[in-house]
Parts: structure tokens; sequence; C-alpha cells
């Protein structure tokens, strides 16, 4: 069997070739006042923009120890735009 060439092996945690990051807005509001530093908590956002040099079917984000609230994937390809919720 072939391994598809837009779906990067599992032990890779890098962005495939055909995806070239542009820009990463990453937008952090710490949340100071909390009694106890154990508490410490933040929120925010992060906006990626990306060139897909090859068509794909598979986009791979990573989190780590974080809790996502608002689970929301938003694509958009000029005048064309995708929402997916999971």
């Amino acid at each position: 069997p072939t391994e598809s060439t837009t779906t990067p092996p599992t032990n890779d945690v890098r962005l495939p070739g055909n995806l070239v990051p542009l820009l990463y807005d990453v937008r952090l509001r710490p949340d100071i006042y909390q009694p106890d530093p154990d508490d410490f908590s933040f929120t925010g956002s992060v906006t990626m923009e990306f060139n897909v040099n090859q068509t794909t079917d598979v986009i791979t984000l990573h989190y780590r120890k974080l809790d996502i609230d608002d689970k929301k994937i938003e694509a958009a390809c000029g005048s064309e735009k995708l929402t997916v919720c999971y």
C-alpha cells in the first residue's frame, strides 16, 4: 500500500511541506488576580494564515494541556468560507 502524500506520519508534529505558514496571531489574556498561583488561567485566541500549495484533506492542529471552550475552525479561500465545529 502507498502512503498519502498529504497525511503526515503521526509522530511528525510539523506542518506538512504543502502548508506554508504566513501569519500566526496569538492573543492571550492572563487572569493574574487569582489568590492561588496554582489556579493560573488565561483566555485567548489564535489566528493562523498559510498557503496551501497542494490539495489536502488533512490539517492537524496540536494543543497540549489546554481546555478549549469554543471548538471552532474557520477557513477561507477568497470569498469561500468554511466553518467546522467539533
